[in-house]
């Protein structure tokens, strides 16, 4: 019955035990935490990573605005600008990187006030990709970038607005909540003219969040995970578009259980990146032809790899891998999901989106595999492929 969940974010007891306290300054003690860590002179504590670009988009486009989106990736993307009601202008990524497809995106930015990029799977996007557009807010969605370093000259530093999220199967939770990091005037102007000042909300909801917790930590141990994953009416694993919310404060208790869970957080980055390291390397000794490829990381950037990504040349056994925790990613673009449709400027054929919707596959690189569920994985990525199915 064991089965390894496809990404895991530690909950300390000392998280659990946060929300039978106080949470009287947590909020601000956030607050102050991500502005030091993160260098940006403020940002809005909200209810999830979803709500964070919705604010994002919202303030930036402004009424009847548009949003460069790009045309493949976690459908809360599409969420957050049915939740701002803004016209959506796609642009395509290099599947071999993850990057956006330069030409792609400038098309996408003409007539677009705000644009969003995405660093996929904790994976820095490379900011010689943006047009120098002056006219152009950004956004840089780095929901799931926990433990990503970004040194100097990088995206953040073109970025006006950074959205954070500390959900369930981020790499640093709070049971819920997100941030909306301000780094421009632009950024600080629109937002507050929106009245999102306040720090926290309520600390209502423990209860919930405290069974939210416990779960999240039972399913994050592999020979529990193996239970429900094999009940499809629970749908784990699969990807599946939640219709917007309307934004709010972070719940204090959010702020409390993210400041107790910190350093596990950052333990199990420091994992990750290595765990990531060695499947690359074992990936760079396979020979021309294997059945999956790395996805390319540009040189000197260390991403934070909530999940190391490949690209299935077509021959690989994937029933096989899924109790290793491999799953396929996004498995629609973004232009193809119904709420969208009606927000779309144009449909443009993006066919390194639709490459990524059919072929991205995701592996674990977190603390609760094994030795012997990683030599496995090894065993599977270096396998001769399999033969395709009719």
């Amino acid at each position: 019955m064991r089965q390894v969940p496809p990404a895991y974010t530690p909950v300390p007891p000392a998280a659990l035990l946060a929300l039978a306290g106080s949470s009287a300054g947590a909020g601000q003690a956030l607050h102050d935490l991500l502005v030091e860590r993160h260098g940006a002179p403020s940002l809005a504590l909200v209810g999830s990573g979803t709500q964070a670009l919705t604010l994002g988009i919202s303030a930036l486009a402004g009424p009847g605005g548009a949003v460069a989106l790009p045309g493949w990736g976690c459908y809360d993307l599409a969420s957050a600008a049915v939740g701002a009601g803004v016209t959506v202008h796609l642009y395509d990524l290099d599947p071999t990187t993850l990057q956006p497809d330069p030409p792609s995106l400038a098309r996408a930015v003409e007539g677009a006030a705000v644009a969003v990029v995405v660093s996929f799977f904790g994976i820095p996007v490379e900011p010689h990709r943006l047009p120098a557009r002056a006219d152009v807010a950004w956004i840089h969605d780095a929901a799931q970038a926990h433990g990503a370093v970004f040194g100097p000259g990088s995206v953040e530093e073109r970025a006006d607005a950074t959205v954070l999220s500390f959900g369930r199967g981020k790499g640093w939770t709070g049971l819920g909540g997100g941030a909306l990091l301000l780094r421009t005037e632009r950024a600080r102007g629109a937002v507050e003219a929106g009245g999102r000042g306040e720090v926290v909300g309520s600390s209502g909801g423990r209860m919930g969040m405290g069974v939210r917790g416990a779960a999240q930590w039972l399913l994050g141990r592999p020979s529990v995970y193996g239970i429900p994953a094999r009940v499809p009416a629970l749908g784990l694993g699969e990807t599946r578009y939640h219709p917007p919310h309307p934004v709010e404060a972070m719940a204090a208790a959010s702020a409390a259980v993210l400041l107790a869970s910190r350093d596990a957080a950052e333990k199990e980055a420091r994992v990750r990146r290595e765990r990531a390291r060695h499947l690359r390397s074992v990936l760079a000794g396979v020979a021309p032809g294997g059945p999956v490829e790395a996805v390319g990381v540009v040189p000197g950037a260390d991403p934070g790899y909530l999940r190391f990504p490949v690209l299935d040349r077509g021959g690989v056994d994937r029933d096989a891998a899924r109790a290793l925790g491999v799953l396929p990613s996004y498995p629609r673009p973004l232009g193809t999901l119904e709420p969208l449709k009606p927000l779309l400027r144009d449909a443009d054929p993006l066919p390194g989106s639709v490459r990524l919707s059919g072929h991205l596959l995701t592996l674990p690189t977190h603390s609760q595999t094994s030795a012997r569920d990683r030599a496995r994985l090894e065993a599977w990525l270096t396998a001769a492929p399999a033969p395709l199915r009719p």
